[in-house]
This record gives structure tokens, C-alpha cells and sequence, in this order.
């Protein structure tokens, strides 16, 4: 799986061949996913570290991941993200 994207009351699962849609949140997602691969960056997307490409620094940032999507990270999440990638 390399994201998850959180659209009204679907999420969209991107494993890179296919993309599975959920009613489930996010939150639902973020707790059974192992904590050092992936990161919620924002109130609408989870990502794994092994996919990203590049981060761009600004007030929050974005991500760059190796299929090309870019995803905003929220400002109030940008320090945890930053720890994990450091680690």
C-alpha cells in the first residue's frame, strides 16, 4: 500500500496496481497500520515512507511519492512526520 486518501465518506486505498475504496475513516486505517512505515501527514491522507520520493519543505510541506502524487502535509502534523523520517 503506498497511500491512503480520505475523500467524504470514502477512502481511497493507492497500492500502486489498483485502488480499493473504503467506507471506513481514516482513523479506522491509521490504527491497525504498523506506526514506522506509515504517517498520517494530513486530515485527509496516510502515506508510507517507503514510497516517498521527496519532501518539500514550506509551512507545511508536501510529499512527493514515486508514482508522482503530491500530498499537502498539515502544518500541525509536520514535526511527528519529520521525526519518523529521521528515523
Amino acid at each position: 500500500m503506498k497511500y491512503i486518501i480520505a475523500d467524504g465518506s470514502y477512502t481511497y486505498i493507492y497500492t500502486g496496481k489498483r485502488i480499493f475504496v473504503s467506507t471506513k475513516n481514516l482513523v479506522d486505517f491509521e490504527d491497525i497500520l504498523p506506526p514506522g512505515i506509515f504517517c498520517r501527514i494530513h486530515n485527509g491522507h496516510i502515506v508510507n515512507r517507503k514510497y516517498i520520493v521527496k519532501v518539500q519543505n514550506g509551512r507545511g510541506g508536501t510529499v512527493l511519492m514515486k508514482d508522482g502524487k503530491i500530498l499537502e502535509i498539515a502544518v500541525r502534523r509536520k514535526d511527528d512526520f519529520l521525526k519518523m523520517m529521521q528515523e
